[in-house]
């Protein structure tokens, strides 16, 4: 800063922009994502104190409240959500906010949209769903749904469609919002328009990652196989959460009633991930990407949008959502049954749900399903690249096996996490090997597709596990 005020003083002026702007880059590379731009410009970090609320956790794991809290200290959350199951006992339950207008009536209890996370839920229905005998993963589409069958469509199966190997990843025409509801969904609203669809490759060529169109899909195979015909979204809030007793912990289609419980997501801060993502691990960098596969995903949208081009997408209300989070903000998403990219829940759910699945491939008793119905929903794995060369092992119920061979698709200390991760932040995943399920949301978005905050509290669940089972031998 006297640098700074010296250059002025002596009309240098091009030294003291050099000089301020060498100060915010090493301000924001040591600073948080949710710290304000004068706390980036002067490198000074702003630890705001963390309001935690929930049941908190059980002796033998502070270790993972710590690193929680740590979260705060440096500035990577403005509200989030942790719960975490070990051998079908609640040990942690957590909810901390810092003082932020997004954050005023945030709890253990607010809802906000998990993004991908929101696949594992819908998973998880499709197989219980099979577990009852009313679809087959080796199914072929088209013998529910003749319509499917059009452009070469027509040896598709249930499994592949779970796996992201349809090839239906980009619709032809947008789908409106207002279509997808479930009495429109019921109603066939957009059924003769994603079956119309043109695939992009042909059958058992390739594996595209279906970030919304698979819960299209799903939610029409679904249907048109369930006795009473319910949609997703109706048979999780009328089947699966009272048997698994947390009702209105999760939604496809937010009723208005349950809008009070709703928490915006605040979008990932793209230049703080540009400067990360250009800084070695070795120094700290909280972006494990590359700066080439960041400004492909993050930095390149962005700038399309800045200039008003942007992709036809593949659902939206009337075109002029300015981004992705705005899209998924809106109420007119919320009320929509988006299965794989817009469910709403909170931790409490999506950990509830990823322990009773987890109970069922151990054996265990699980109000979810039988073991039986778990291993036919994890049977034939098939590993193939997905993420810009990254391969991605997707079971029959689309189900994900993680690997730490797996470049950036790693997760906590282990092999072996199953379950899939949102856009920003968020997971929903089980690790039957030591019995743990972990589900974590958050407000604060990251621009990292590996999902740090989480793999480090993932890592933390292990690292006490590991101590309490050392003490126990």
């Amino acid at each position: 800063l006297a640098l700074v005020a010296y250059s002025i003083h002596q009309q240098r002026y091009k030294q003291a922009a050099a000089v301020a702007a060498a100060m915010y880059v090493l301000g924001r590379l040591c600073s948080g994502m949710t710290h304000w731009l004068t706390t980036a410009l002067f490198g000074l970090p702003r630890k705001p104190a963390a309001s935690v609320v929930g049941d908190g956790v059980k002796p033998g794991w502070e270790h993972v409240r710590d690193v929680y809290l740590r979260h705060f200290d440096e500035g990577l959350e403005l509200g989030s959500q942790l719960v975490v199951y070990y051998k079908g006992e609640c040990v942690v339950d957590l909810a901390g906010t810092i003082d932020h207008p997004v954050t005023r009536t945030y709890d253990c209890n607010s809802l906000q949209d998990v993004f991908s996370s929101s696949k594992v839920v819908a998973s998880l229905c499709v197989a219980l769903l099979a577990s009852r005998g009313h679809l087959r993963y080796d199914q072929k589409v088209a013998e529910v749904w003749p319509e499917f069958a059009q452009h070469g469509k027509g040896d598709i199966t249930v499994a592949e469609v779970m796996r992201h190997e349809a090839g239906c990843v980009k619709l032809a025409e947008t789908l409106l919002s207002k279509d997808l509801t479930a009495e429109r969904i019921r109603a066939g609203a957009v059924s003769e328009q994603l079956a119309s669809q043109v695939p992009k490759w042909p059958k058992d060529t390739r594996r595209e990652y279906h970030a919304e169109t698979r819960g299209f899909y799903i939610n029409e195979i679904f249907r048109r196989c369930h006795p009473e015909g319910l949609t997703v979204g109706q048979f999780l809030q009328q089947d699966v959460l009272p048997a698994v007793g947390i009702p209105g912990a999760f939604y496809f289609g937010v009723p208005e009633s349950q809008d009070d419980r709703w928490v915006p997501m605040v979008p990932p801060p793209t230049a703080w991930g540009a400067l990360h993502a250009l800084l070695p691990e070795s120094l700290g960098s909280y972006v494990k990407m590359s700066f080439l596969i960041h400004f492909l995903f993050y930095q390149l949208p962005a700038m399309a949008l800045m200039v008003g081009k942007r992709e036809k997408p593949n659902f939206d209300e009337d075109l002029k959502c300015r981004s992705v989070v705005e899209k998924y903000n809106s109420v007119s998403t919320r009320r929509a049954e988006v299965l794989s990219s817009a469910g709403y829940g909170c931790a409490r759910g999506l950990a509830r749900l990823a322990w009773e699945a987890c109970s069922a491939q151990l054996g265990q008793k699980s109000l979810l399903m039988s073991k039986e119905g778990m291993d036919a929903a994890l049977g034939n794995p098939v590993t193939l690249k997905t993420f810009f060369g990254l391969p991605t092992t997707f079971t029959n119920a689309g189900l994900h096996i993680y690997s730490k061979d797996k470049g950036m698709l790693r997760r906590g200390k282990s092999d072996g996490w199953v379950g899939w991760m949102g856009y920003g932040g968020s997971i929903m995943q089980w690790l039957p090997e030591k019995q743990v399920a972990v589900g974590y949301a958050m407000i604060q978005m990251e621009p990292d597709i590996d999902n740090q905050r989480a793999n480090r509290l993932q890592a933390a669940v292990e690292t006490c596990i590991d101590q309490l089972e050392g003490r126990g031998r």
